[in-house]
């Protein structure tokens, strides 16, 4: 009749060979492990992980033989171990093996939600009756200009001030024109002073030329930004972290979307919609960040593997993490562990026959 196992018993040829297999493992789970803890600076260094990561090493190698010689509770050491350094092995090899796809992805997401910001601005801001209005007022300015420069204030002249103020709504005290060109030039000058301020003024009632500025300011963004991105993605250089520049990307985009926000709540506010109800619809995302810029945290690393879990990649690392802390070793304990219906370390059927030879070292 079988007898209950002895931990106390030295390990056979088999037990010691899937001992050296398993800490082989351990040994590379220990140097992850560092890694994965590197971007908190344990004890103050990126180097400080490590220490924590040799004091989960020798606790899972004796953990381990205790395991294989039938302790339970080494088992259970051995597993919680395994569990801690699973999380940091993967917080090392997603990084380091996806970290380049991820911020790519990133880039290319950031160019297309520039774009649909600048279009969005674009269609809720442009006005074309303005637009219209501004520049026929611009084009009768230059035509009063031209007149006045060559002493031809006259009917025609006349006629042409009045379509402006027409169009602004507003009358124009007339100037004097004087008798020499010195005096024909300032007074160009002064009428076109005055009808670009009536312009403006004129504009503002509906917060115009803020609006101009902000579909002006979304543009830029775009162009800056996307010009960035493609010389980033042109470069075959594997990208380890998300470009210093996205800082400014991002916050070009929280002010763009910002005041255009504030621009149409006022809008609404005052019913200044002119009629058209989809601009009402002009939705952003004022909190807009980079998905990747906690890049190498626990929090960073299990978010996108969940959100990732679809792609190869991902999964191959997963499963990489997997076969070095758990899968491996817990292969060769099913091989070598003595179990309750053990004799001195020799595996027994309940039949009570032999199916692994007792091997002392």
């Amino acid at each position: 009749m079988p007898t209950e196992p002895s931990h106390s018993v030295a390990l056979s040829r088999h037990q010691r060979l899937a001992m050296i297999a398993a800490t082989i493992c351990f040994l590379i789970g220990w140097f992850h492990t560092g890694q994965g803890l590197s971007n908190y600076r344990i004890l103050g260094s990126e180097y400080g992980g490590f220490v924590l990561a040799t004091g989960l090493l020798l606790i899972m190698i004796l953990a381990y033989n205790k395991a294989i010689k039938g302790s339970a509770v080494g088992l259970g050491f051995y597993l919680l171990c395994a569990a801690i350094t699973f999380v940091c092995n993967l917080n090392s090899f997603y990084p380091n093996y996806r970290a380049n796809s991820l911020i790519r992805e990133e880039l290319r997401q950031h160019r297309t939600d520039l774009g649909d910001l600048r279009e969005s601005i674009k269609t809720a801001f442009q006005d074309v009756q303005l637009n219209a209005m501004a520049a026929s007022v611009r084009e009768k300015s230059g035509q009063l200009q031209k007149q006045c420069k060559m002493r031809g204030f006259g009917p025609l002249t006349e006629q042409v001030l009045k379509d402006i103020e027409s169009e602004l709504g507003r009358s124009f005290t007339r100037l004097r024109l004087g008798s020499t060109q010195e005096d024909w030039d300032r007074c160009a000058r002064d009428y076109a002073e005055l009808i670009e301020n009536a312009l403006q003024a004129k504009l503002s009632e509906n917060r115009y030329v803020d609006k101009l500025n902000d579909i002006r300011q979304a543009e830029d963004y775009y162009t800056l930004f996307s010009r960035k991105i493609d010389e980033t993605l042109a470069d075959t250089t594997e990208i380890k972290q998300v470009p210093a520049y996205v800082e400014d990307l991002i916050k070009g985009y929280r002010d763009s979307c910002k005041k255009a926000m504030s621009l149409l709540a006022d809008e609404k506010k005052n019913q200044a919609l002119h009629g058209d109800k989809t601009k009402s619809e002009f939705r952003c995302n004022p909190a807009y960040s980079s998905p990747n810029v906690e890049l190498n945290t626990f929090s960073h690393t299990f978010k996108s593997v969940w959100a990732t879990l679809s792609d190869g990649g991902t999964v191959a690392v997963v499963l990489i993490s997997l076969f070095i802390d758990f899968l491996v070793p817990l292969a060769l304990y099913l091989l070598v562990r003595v179990d309750a219906n053990s004799q001195d370390g020799v595996f027994w059927t309940s039949g009570g026959k032999r199916v692994g030879p007792s091997v002392r070292g």
